[in-house]
């Protein structure tokens, strides 16, 4: 479940894949990669927001018995990545459609 949904985030965020063996390997992905420091904080806030999806479906795996979907978790990393986006970036527009494909140019990245 985790390395697939490393796999699509990379995949997405158009960086190397990551193998990462411990929690900080992971939260510490932006630094890196080459990219301008909005670039590499956007990169390290879809890496929060997978972190919390993968441990959010690990847990409804676990205790409710839920099946993890890689597709679904991708959408939801997308999701409320765009929202946090949304919520915290003042003076950028970014629409949906540019989010889903990570197209940062309102970043000036």
């Amino acid at each position: 479940m985790c390395i697939c949904s490393n796999e699509e985030s990379t995949r997405w965020c158009r960086i190397q894949q990551v193998f990462a063996l411990e929690l900080k390997d992971l939260a510490n992905i932006h630094k890196s990669n080459n990219g301008s420091q909005r670039w590499k904080k956007v990169v390290s806030l879809v890496t929060q927001a997978a972190i919390w999806v993968i441990w959010k479906s690990r847990n409804e795996a676990v205790f409710e018995g839920k099946q993890p979907y890689v597709n679904k978790m991708k959408e939801e990393i997308k999701m409320l990545g765009y929202t946090w986006i949304k919520s915290r970036v003042k003076n950028v527009s970014i629409s949906w459609s540019d989010w889903c494909n990570f197209d940062l140019i309102c970043f000036g990245v």
